[in-house]
């Protein structure tokens, strides 16, 4: 075989690698633990959530609040957890609080999909997740389409010139 049909014999064998992983990384053992939960009978409307510490969760989660993920990209990070959840389900979830839009991300959505983990290190005890200055990120679901989430920044007041938005409003400039 060519040197150029070598190539791209590897790239279409990588390509379905990935392919491969992304269809079957949400069908892992914690997920269907929750789907098995959720179907086996219990109380109508009793939030199911995975055992904290079994590691479910996206990879990128698992990483949140390391050095893997600055504190800048954080809310974009997280917006993207939750666009996980809108594209299985055509809506952001909806919620009054971080702890109950959190709980949308453990498990606690129509299909059971975990995509943060419970008993990560950045989950207060009421379970709300904290930004890099240990401030609760604010969730801010503007319609069924549109989900703003901010960080208060380093000098954790919400609503100041140091905040992290995302997504960015077209009338932002920074």
């Amino acid at each position: 075989m060519s040197g150029s049909g070598s190539k791209l014999l590897r790239w279409l064998l990588v390509a379905g690698g990935v392919v491969a992983l992304w269809v079957l990384w949400p069908r892992d053992p914690e997920e269907m633990r929750v789907e098995k939960a959720r179907s086996g009978g219990g109380a109508v409307g009793r939030e199911v959530v995975p055992e904290a510490g079994r590691g479910a969760g996206h990879p990128d989660a698992r990483s949140f609040g390391s050095e893997a993920i600055s504190a800048e990209r954080e809310p974009e990070v997280l917006l993207g957890f939750f666009q996980i959840l809108r594209e299985r389900h055509g809506a952001f979830p909806e919620g009054e609080g971080n702890a109950q839009f959190m709980r949308a991300l453990a498990g606690n959505n129509p299909s059971g999909l975990v995509v943060f983990p419970v008993g990560h290190r950045r989950l207060d005890a009421n379970g709300a997740l904290l930004d890099a200055w240990g401030t609760p990120f604010a969730f801010h679901p503007v319609s069924r389409q549109y989900l703003e989430i901010r960080s208060a920044g380093a000098d954790r007041e919400m609503y100041t010139a140091d905040d992290l938005v995302v997504p960015k409003r077209p009338d932002e400039s920074r």
